[in-house]
This record gives C-alpha cells, sequence and structure tokens, in this order.
C-alpha cells in the first residue's frame, strides 16, 4: 500500500517538475519574496493593529447627531472637536500606554460639542482591548452617555472577546447588536468564525456560514479561507474539500490566500499526491503562482520521505520563472540535513550563496546540527564561527545537542571551544 502510494507520489511529483518549463509566473501585489514562513501573513499588516476588524475601510462610520448632546449650562466651556483633525485624534489615542490616558481621553472626547465621530470612540475601544474589563467599562459609559455604538464598535468588542477565548461573551455582543436593530456584516461573521474554529467548536462556525446568506450577505473569500483553515486545522479533509467545491458553485475565485491553505492543508495531511494534483492544476490553467506555494510542496515532500522528488522540483523551479528565496533553500537544507544528507545540504548552502540569497540563522543552525550529529565537530564550529560573524545567535536546540555530547565527550576540544565561545556564561 505505502509502495503503490509513493509511486503515484512520484508520478505527480514528475508531472509538476516536467509542465510549463518557461512559465513566468508573477508574485502577488505586496507579498514579498524573501518572506520566511510557508503561509505568508497578511500582505498590508499593520504593526499598531491587533486584529482583523481594524483594517476593514468599507464599515459605515456615523457622526452622532449634535442635536440630541445639548451643551452643558455649566460654567466649564467644552472644546470643540472640530477644532482636532482626524490625524490629531488618531495621535492621541496611539500614544496611550495605560487605562489612566484612555480613560483621561475618553472624558475630555465627552465634553466635545459636537461629539467626535463615533470612529474616534471605536479607535479609543481598539487601543486597550488587551483589557476587555476596561474595554466593556468604556462601552458600558459610551451608551450612558448617549453615544450609541454602530457595527464597528460591535465588531470591535466581539474581536477583543475572541482574542480572548471567550465566546459566550462575544456571541452575547452579536445578539445584543441584533437586538438594537444593527444588523451584522461580513466582518462581524468572519470574527466569530474565526473564533469559533480557534476553539475547535467547528459546528458553531459551519451553522454561522450557513446563517450568512439568510442575513442577506454573500460570503466572500475572507470567509471561505478562514472556513478552509479552520476545517484543515481539524483535519476534516474531506469538509474542506466540498467548501472548495461551494465556494466555486458560487463565483468566488480563490486568492493566493486560498490556494496556501488548501497545498499546506492537504500537505500536513499527508496527501501530498491530491496536493501535486492541486498544483499541476494551477500551473496549467495559468493561476498566478507564488515561490510560497513551492515551498509548502518542497516541504510536504521532504516530510513524506519524497526527498529525490522535492531535490528535483528545487531544481526546475527557475525554469518555472521561481526564483527561489531563503524559506526555499532552508526548507531543502533542513529536510536534507535531518535526512543525514549533508552534502547536498552543503552544496544547496553554497548555492544559495552564489545566487545571491543570503543565509540566515535557520540555515546555519540546521547545518550546524547535522555535523554535530555526524560527529564533525570542526566543521561545525566553522558554521557556528560563520553564522556568528552574520550576526546570528545559536538557538537552544543547537546548544541543547552540544551538551548532550560533551556529555559523552567531555574532553573534545571543538566541543569544549564551541560551548566556550557561544554558550551562555556560566555554563
Amino acid at each position: 500500500m505505502k509502495k503503490t502510494m509513493m509511486v503515484k507520489i512520484n508520478r505527480r511529483a514528475s508531472a509538476v517538475v516536467s509542465i510549463a518549463h518557461f512559465q513566468k509566473a508573477r508574485a502577488p501585489p505586496g507579498i514579498s519574496t524573501s518572506a520566511r514562513t510557508f503561509l505568508p501573513p497578511n500582505p498590508n499588516p499593520n504593526p499598531k493593529l491587533k486584529s482583523q476588524f481594524r483594517s476593514h475601510s468599507a464599515a459605515s462610520v456615523t457622526t452622532i447627531a449634535s442635536s440630541s448632546h445639548q451643551p452643558s449650562s455649566s460654567s466649564h466651556q467644552p472644546s470643540r472637536s472640530s477644532d482636532i483633525s482626524h490625524e490629531s485624534f488618531k495621535k492621541k489615542i496611539d500614544d496611550i500606554n495605560e487605562l489612566e490616558n484612555a480613560l483621561s481621553l475618553y472624558n475630555e472626547m465627552v465634553q466635545m460639542r459636537p461629539l467626535p465621530k463615533v470612529i474616534h470612540f471605536n479607535q479609543l475601544l481598539n487601543r486597550i482591548e488587551g483589557s476587555m474589563q476596561d474595554v466593556e467599562d468604556i462601552f458600558q459609559i459610551m451608551i450612558q452617555k448617549g453615544e450609541n455604538p454602530d457595527i464597528v464598535t460591535y465588531n470591535a468588542m466581539m474581536d477583543g472577546y475572541c482574542l480572548h477565548g471567550q465566546m459566550d461573551k462575544a456571541r452575547n455582543v452579536f445578539e445584543t447588536m441584533l437586538s438594537r436593530g444593527i444588523g451584522p456584516n461580513i466582518l462581524s461573521y468572519s470574527i466569530l468564525m474565526n473564533g469559533y474554529f480557534k476553539k475547535n467548536e467547528n459546528d458553531e462556525a459551519m451553522h454561522l456560514l450557513r446563517e450568512i446568506p439568510q442575513r442577506g450577505l454573500r460570503p466572500n473569500i475572507s470567509i471561505y479561507n478562514i472556513v478552509l483553515q479552520g476545517l484543515f486545522r481539524m483535519g476534516r479533509y474531506g469538509s474542506a474539500r466540498k467548501v472548495l467545491i461551494e465556494m466555486q458553485a458560487a463565483d468566488v475565485n480563490p486568492d493566493f490566500h486560498t490556494r496556501c491553505i488548501m497545498l499546506d492543508g492537504l500537505c500536513k495531511g499527508g496527501n501530498m499526491d491530491e496536493a501535486l494534483q492541486f498544483l499541476h492544476d494551477m500551473e496549467v490553467d495559468g493561476s498566478a503562482l507564488h515561490v510560497c506555494m513551492y515551498n509548502i510542496i518542497l516541504r510536504g515532500l521532504g516530510k513524506s520521505g519524497c526527498l529525490d522528488c522535492a531535490r528535483d522540483l528545487f531544481n526546475i523551479l527557475p525554469l518555472k520563472g521561481i526564483e527561489p528565496n531563503v524559506a526555499t533553500y532552508n526548507t531543502m537544507i533542513t529536510t536534507l540535513c535531518l535526512k543525514g544528507r549533508l552534502e547536498e545540504a552543503k552544496e544547496i548552502f553554497v548555492k544559495m550563496e552564489e545566487n545571491g540569497c543570503s543565509a540566515d540563522g535557520i540555515t546555519f543552525n540546521f547545518i550546524a546540527q547535522g555535523l554535530l550529529r555526524r560527529g564533525d565537530y570542526e566543521d561545525a564550529l566553522r558554521f557556528l564561527e560563520e553564522m556568528d560573524t552574520r550576526g546570528f545567535s545559536m538557538v537552544p536546540y543547537t546548544l541543547s545537542i552540544i551538551i548532550g555530547l560533551l556529555q559523552v565527550k567531555e574532553k573534545d576540544p571543538c566541543l569544549l571551544k564551541i560551548i566556550q565561545k557561544f554558550g551562555p556564561d556560566g555554563l
């Protein structure tokens, strides 16, 4: 049975290697070819913002009607929000580093006439999302003051609870929003579904998927990507395939992330033959291909023990118009090192450097680990010295190998030199 499967994988890999040798595939906009992960993150990350709803630009933003908030008759003269630009508000909110500052800014905002836009209150909630109790307090104060929360506010609350794994509270916010006559948008569903999948509550997530059309909404590619990733994470490969078919039947075209999720899910599930067929179909139908997709396949082939197939595919990448990146080289090097094929790993290391792709700490550590396991201590020392020269550090696992070896060969000069030079102080 295993032999038959390996023959199938070899044939499929050969098809992928041989097809469209001179096809030029371009990377999707915004995706760096130096990405070091097999599944790249959102191409447009914002380091200030922690969660999905913050990148949502299509949500409606309303201004609280100033007529419902008459100026106080007290001697205090409220400031005017019209004098403060959106950029000034954003800077003030970004500068908040503790709850006291947040509450102070909030008190300042509620004294303004006309009141600031809801978007600014939402941004304030988002900024202190790390403490849900703080968010709840400000949310309640907003309601008491008459500043009616909008869809963005409710999405922010749900997202915060989901990030903390408090799905019951997130669902309560969803129901409260409905009871106040505010209809959910696609982002509302994506937040809840993602939270349910991360808590392994797949049935709840799938129920929400079926509910979306009943709300007059149409699942988009982001929703389907969340579903596919969640199903693969739980090992429900058959369900993931059905969702992909359903998505295509609904005229929702797979995007870059969809394809990476499919390849990664199939490979991690040991379905290499199907993963290779999926990649082959993309090459045939002219889909935009990216080096990250091939990195996923190479890693899957290596874990499946198909090293020769992986090597053949790796060698043919330039003919396909795919330029290997540091993750590609590291995938091959780590796989070969783990299988004891160190000479091939060092050949790829040399090729990597010759092609202008600089090795990183992962590269050096894995080769050093392989050399240490094989007993080539002098060679390992040279690699570690070069690694140190380039500013990379030894990872704990490399150190654990050296310590283990020293327990057996406590007087080996190379091992002693390595531990003296690169080991932690006092070891």
